[in-house]
């Protein structure tokens, strides 16, 4: 089947209609006749087809939302596209709708910090989803960061996200007039190709970079406003089971992905069989575990071993408290002040870096207070010893009064007793207590 020969963007429906049917003829069927070798060659076009794919969507939405097209319907952009995307197919995913819309919008109003996202985006180097993520990024901290320091990061996060193309060897080829650049193959073979940051590499990385971009004031109500949607619901589910469904912030999924991942690990059988339990199954076996170990402990004292999270965080940071941040084994992103509160009651194993990168010390367990410490603190402070607390002592952390991150020790006069609510407002405004045999004196 021909194409027409009109320019495109004159007979854009038609011309797509015509693609669309050839394609469509493809996909029917017949691949066995295909090669080993056209037939990866065949996937790697359709790969191209894809981005170019996702790129006219693009444009296209940034011209229907120029001209006015969705509002004209009292519809948003996502709704828009979504709408239009399904009259001859399934309706497109909501995310990926988001994500065009986000770059439609660019594309009309490009910000100095996110026209090599889009260059790149175009040139069939970053992906659709990692050019939304990458404005979403540059979108939300903007308004509020330092135009140098925002310049700075965007540079560096566009280039780890850009996949470098680079020729065949010429020495392989008959000419060098292939299209290298945006992956077509030419007469030497296709280019090689070194793919950028992963898309979990890039999540992790802008995490980091809110975390570091942000004035303080910003991240602190951020913090707090993230505490604050604590959430676990249940709800009724079909045969007879109970669903929950639980909202964290990163310090809370630290604590809860550094507790499951010790108890959920696969356990074969002695002959070797694999563990057939699911990764889910697996998961809410261990929570069962967790919460009945809990609740049997003696005194109230749980006797399971506190979560093990494994923290990466330059000294620098950790002293600094508000600037910086440390990132778990899982991927979460801690501010400082997190961390130094955790280290009070939490089994963190922080490995402290150094100006290069060196480990400079790798945290202990046995600097956290020991049950007869626990108990002894019990005794004393009878409960949350924060001035006007009533929250017994059961319900109380045992705290270091001089931080551990500022070399505290772990002994009974230099601990007290707080709950949840005062443990976080003691190291938020680093408050200091006098300690004396008979409990502790906040200086508020």
């Amino acid at each position: 089947m021909s194409i027409t020969q009109d320019p495109p963007m004159i007979q854009a429906p038609a011309v797509l209609a015509q693609v669309a049917s050839v394609v469509g003829e493809m996909a029917a069927g017949g691949w066995w006749r295909v090669g080993e070798s056209d037939l990866g060659q065949a996937l790697a076009q359709a790969g191209r087809i894809r981005h170019e794919v996702a790129r006219l969507e693009a444009h296209a939405a940034a011209e229907a939302i120029a001209r006015g097209l969705p509002a004209g319907q009292a519809m948003t952009a996502v709704d828009y596209l979504v709408k239009v995307g399904s009259q001859y197919a399934p309706a497109p995913p909501r995310g990926q709708a988001i994500h065009t819309a986000r770059i439609a919008a660019t594309i009309n109003n490009p910000a100095p910090g996110v026209e090599n996202t889009l260059s790149g985006f175009d040139a069939g180097l970053i992906s659709t989803s990692k050019a939304s993520a990458i404005i979403q990024f540059h979108d939300e901290v903007e308004p509020i960061c330092d135009t140098e320091a925002l310049a700075t990061t965007m540079k560096t996060i566009n280039e780890g996200a850009t996949d470098q193309v680079q020729p065949p060897d010429p020495k392989n080829e008959e000419d060098d007039q292939g299209d290298h650049g945006n992956g077509a193959e030419g007469p030497g073979g296709p280019p090689v190709r070194r793919c950028g940051w992963t898309e979990r590499q890039l999540s992790l990385l802008l995490r980091r970079a809110r975390r570091t971009i942000k004035p303080a004031k910003d991240l602190e109500a951020e913090e707090n406003g993230q505490r604050i949607r604590r959430a676990l619901y249940t709800l009724p589910a079909a045969g007879g089971m109970t669903e929950y469904r639980i909202f964290l912030d990163p310090e809370g999924a630290a604590i809860i992905d550094a507790t499951l991942s010790a108890l959920s690990k696969p356990q074969p059988a002695e002959d070797g069989t694999p563990d057939p339990r699911s990764a889910p199954r697996r998961r809410a076996e261990a929570l069962m575990t967790i919460i009945q170990r809990g609740v049997s402990a003696p005194e109230g004292t749980s006797q399971t071993t506190k979560a093990q999270v494994f923290i990466t965080i330059a000294l620098s940071d950790l002293r600094s408290q508000t600037n910086g941040a440390g990132i778990t084994m899982t991927g979460q992103v801690l501010s400082p002040e997190t961390i130094r509160r955790m280290a009070c009651d939490a089994s963190i194993i922080p490995a402290v870096l150094g100006s290069e990168g060196e480990i400079l010390d790798q945290g202990r367990d046995e600097r956290l207070f020991t049950r007869a410490q626990q108990r002894a603190l019990w005794h004393r402070d009878k409960g949350c010893s924060f001035p006007g607390c009533t929250i017994p002592a059961q319900w109380c952390q045992a705290h270091h009064v001089q931080f551990w991150a500022d070399g505290g020790h772990t002994n009974l006069d230099n601990g007290a007793l707080l709950c949840q609510r005062h443990h976080t407002h003691v190291h938020s405004n680093g408050l200091t207590a006098t300690i004396t045999p008979t409990g502790a004196t906040w200086h508020t």
